[in-house]
């Protein structure tokens, strides 16, 4: 192995190194089992300390006693392999006399099993004398004296007592002596460390406590030459000076101890800034997901920093990388897959919430890691529906790579399994019981067409809600359907296959009794709605052919009018707006923002026909009020929102042509059932789904072994209490101001604190552009108001805005209904200050410009304020 310096040096500077082919290395050159890179580590090191030990204290005696509690068979491994906590258990201290007699008595010859657990007595109360025989060395290295390197059991046959053998579990050390300077006198300790056969040792937290047990707790000396530990020579430790030190030396085995335990207050202090700088850059590389590299450069740099060279010399070290128990399967289908586990990670979801039953929402579909690959991960991914507190919270339960998409629903019975358990036997979080079902399936299209087991969504009976039968047009080159009134599809039907045309396969989810098919089977309108009929009919205006094109000028003045709105959109939106020349890489917030608040005023003022402007407000109506959450609790809008969606898809034939009549069209038939099983369709988007599967793509750095980059990736996210921090949602408890200020405006009898923000539950106000817009109760009805100021009564402690209200305030349109009633307006021309209270603002405004001197005011859904 040649001489290769240990990961971190001895505390002397100046020593130098072992010759090649001398020292230590030399001894474990034949040690091809150590082969991973920790257990090599600890070797070099703990075979240093070891020669330290026995040249230094240990009697002939200590030899035997040595070979007298360790065996080579496993029931020794096994026995000291279960101590899990610290790899490490001290002996009892005990006279040289009477070493033998109290080894035999935790050594069970037959069946060489030996017994860590054995009580540690009061050291204060032992004092043994020093024996001045000493064990013999060999100068050379490579070499064994018979006394440490062979002895004979009880059957005759001798075996190598190497400390270092490849087929032991742990590493042992024979009897050393801690020289007393009060009395002369000295201590003998029969100590044991164990280096477990376990994930956990590959860690270089655990590594480095290691060796800073060998680096400091022994090599004491002033004077200390590590040649002495190579020569036939007898190194004598450092004196102790009393038993309290001593105390504090052997305490420094144990992990667990508080710092304050030691003596020396400011190695405690120093441990404790390294420990704080440790977890200030472990959670910045695992949120940032930064490359190793770079943190081991950072590391390295701050190592030579007063106070912070214990810092951890790999990234691996300071992560806590650990190796997963999940193995990556083969599947018969193709592909590989491996499980991550409902119950690990509901366990910390759950840990601090009150209930007894849980209902998830089960989302999978497939994502491209590589840009130019035909290889996919398919995630299947969970979220808990009914339970406000987390229902935000996205986690990971399985994952399937494979080259194109899954041919079976195969992957899913992994998932489907450990499904059955929990529903079967319930989930245990600390003191709480909770029982689990499914809600939903939530995917799109191509995505629901696999995991059903049905045919593809551009097929001819391809609708999971009906038995509509489509028509293909070989002019446009896809499948229409022209019936509006087939007859539904029934959850008997999908469980007996009755239709041999829908069925190619027969899917797991079938397994899971809470599942009602197709009712369970969500329709997700942001690849349904926004992603396939609002863009069609956009590209169709902006970028399709005549006559459903906008004529040139009309198109000019709809692009102008989108580089106006990014300007005035609120903080709530998490894109601003982009211009309709980027049509073609618009994101699907960026759709929805265009269908519900832009779009009504940008394609208005006859850029397109009448016609086509009231067919386009048939479908925004009806998802404003499948999106309000307040209005589908009235079942009068839920059923208008029906009508309007059947009316908008009757028209379409008209308006374009009845081939454009797709899937995607069809389905705005079916998507007002969700409401009766979902509650909302907000609800049971995929919106979050999505945005945690672009959270996974930075995990995986190189196509080679992508499921096992993934899986260790997230469990030192698990591991580190970042996993389920990386999806957020905005929502505030109470009303508070923040940013004071002393600028006004104010009113001229108001002298009273002022701020620039308000935070209320859903929303945030602030007194700048495009955030500063709400509509307020007032005696004589709504009133639409710009905030320029925010304070705090001092007599009342009543919180107050002062603003100017819009005067001239009337609906924008009067069909399919009056706008009115959906809190929106056209608004021009503002008052002088008024101030309103803080209690009396009802919502938030987008205000979008209309015309020189007028805009419109949208209110914003609830549904914008928790949307990531």
């Amino acid at each position: 192995m040649g001489n290769t310096p240990s990961k971190r040096p001895r505390p002397e500077e100046d020593t130098p190194p072992s010759p090649p082919g001398e020292g230590p290395f030399k001894r474990l050159r034949g040690l091809a089992d150590l082969h991973k890179r920790s257990q090599w580590r600890v070797a070099r090191k703990l075979f240093g300390v070891e020669r330290d030990l026995s040249a230094s204290g240990c009697v002939e005696t200590s030899v035997s006693q040595c070979d007298q509690t360790h065996s080579v068979g496993s029931s020794s491994v096994s026995s000291l392999g279960n101590l899990r906590d610290n790899q490490r258990v001290l002996g009892t201290p005990v006279r040289r006399e009477t070493c033998v007699s109290q080894h035999d008595q935790t050594h069970d010859a037959e069946s060489g099993s030996v017994n860590p657990l054995v009580e540690i007595s009061d050291h204060s109360k032992v004092c043994m004398s020093h024996s001045s025989h000493h064990v013999p060395q060999t100068s050379d290295c490579g070499g064994s004296s018979s006394a440490l390197n062979e002895s004979t059991t009880e059957n005759g046959n001798s075996r190598n007592t190497s400390p270092l053998l490849p087929h032991y579990k742990a590493f042992h050390y024979s009897d050393c002596v801690l020289q007393k300077g009060c009395d002369g006198g000295s201590m003998s300790f029969s100590e044991i460390v164990t280096l477990l056969d376990d994930p956990t040792i590959d860690n270089d937290v655990d590594i480095f406590a290691l060796m800073d047990w060998a680096d400091r707790n022994y090599y004491l000396h002033d004077e200390f030459n590590p040649e002495l530990l190579f020569s036939e020579e007898v190194y004598q430790p450092a004196a102790v000076s009393s038993e309290s030190e001593l105390d504090r030396i052997l305490n420094k085995f144990n992990d667990d101890e508080d710092d304050e335990d030691c003596s020396d207050d400011d190695g405690a202090a120093t441990d404790s800034l390294h420990e704080k700088v440790s977890k200030i850059i472990r959670t910045w590389t695992l949120e940032e997901k930064v490359e190793f590299n770079k943190v081991e450069k950072l590391l390295q740099s701050l190592k030579t920093v007063p106070g912070l060279s214990e810092l951890p010399a790999t990234a691996r070290g300071l992560i806590r990388s650990i190796n997963p128990t999940s193995k990556v399967i083969d599947l018969d289908s193709g592909g590989q897959y491996f499980h991550f586990s409902i119950e690990k990670c509901l366990s910390v979801i759950l840990k601090d919430i009150k209930g007894t039953h849980i209902e998830l929402y089960i989302n999978t579909d497939g994502i491209s890691l590589f840009k130019s690959s035909r290889f996919e991960l398919w995630p299947i991914l969970g979220r808990i529906r009914n339970l406000k507190k987390v229902s935000h919270i996205v986690f990971p339960i399985g994952f399937h790579y494979l080259k194109g998409k899954p041919k079976t629903p195969e992957y899913l019975n992994y998932f489907v399994d450990e499904l059955e358990k929990l529903v079967k036997e319930g989930l245990k979080v600390g003191e709480e019981l909770f029982t689990i079902s499914v809600k939903g399936v939530l995917c799109d299209a191509p995505a629901k067409a696999i995991v059903l087991g049905i045919i593809a969504c551009n097929g001819k009976g391809s609708c999971t809600r009906c038995h509509v039968k489509g028509k293909w047009s070989a002019e446009s080159n896809r499948t229409y359907f022209d019936e509006d009134n087939a007859a539904p599809r029934t959850h008997e039907e999908f469980l007996s296959q009755s239709d041999k045309n829908y069925h190619h396969s027969v899917t797991p989810l079938v397994r899971i009794t809470s599942l009602r098919f197709p009712q369970s089977i969500g329709l997700d309108y942001m690849h349904l709605i926004l992603l396939g009929v609002c863009r069609t009919l956009i590209y169709l205006w902006m970028l399709g052919k005549k006559p459903h094109r906008m004529g040139a000028a009309g198109r000019r003045e709809a692009i102008f009018h989108s580089k106006l709105l990014a300007s005035w959109a609120p903080k709530e939106f998490c894109r601003k707006p982009r211009s309709y020349d980027e049509l073609s890489y618009f994101k699907a917030t960026e759709w929805r923002q265009l269908l519900l608040y832009s779009g009504m005023v940008t394609f208005n003022y006859g850029r397109i026909s009448a016609s086509k402007y009231q067919h386009f407000l048939c479908l925004v109506v009806a998802m404003r009020i499948l999106l309000d959450p307040k209005m589908i609790l009235i079942q009068s809008w839920v059923l208008f929102a029906r009508d309007l969606l059947r009316r908008f898809v009757q028209q379409f034939r008209t308006e374009y042509n009845e081939d454009f009549i797709t899937h995607n069209l069809h389905n705005l038939l079916h998507i007002c059932d969700d409401i009766l099983e979902f509650g909302s369709i907000e609800d049971s988007s995929v919106f979050r789904f999505e945005n945690f599967m672009q959270f996974l793509i930075p995990l995986v750095r190189k196509a080679n072994g992508v499921l096992k980059q993934l899986r260790n990736r997230l469990e030192e996210l698990f591991k580190n209490d970042l996993l389920f921090k990386q999806t957020t949602h905005h929502y505030f408890e109470n009303a508070e101001f923040s940013i004071p200020h002393a600028d006004g405006p104010l009113i001229e009898e108001v002298k009273n604190p002022q701020f620039k923000r308000l935070k209320l539950k859903f929303f945030e106000v602030t007194c700048s552009k495009g955030d500063n817009c709400c509509t307020v109760k007032g005696t004589s009805g709504e009133k639409v108001i710009l905030i320029e100021n925010f304070f705090k009564d001092s007599v009342t402690s009543k919180m107050k805005v002062v603003g100017r209200k819009f005067v001239e305030r009337q609906s924008y349109f009067t069909s399919p209904c009056d706008s009115s009633l959906l809190g929106i307006y056209k608004v021009s021309c503002l008052s002088g200050l008024k101030v309103w209270a803080v209690e009396d603002i009802m919502c938030k405004n987008y205000l979008i410009p209309a015309s020189k001197n007028s805009f419109v005011a949208v209110p914003l859904l609830n549904s914008d304020f928790t949307l990531d």
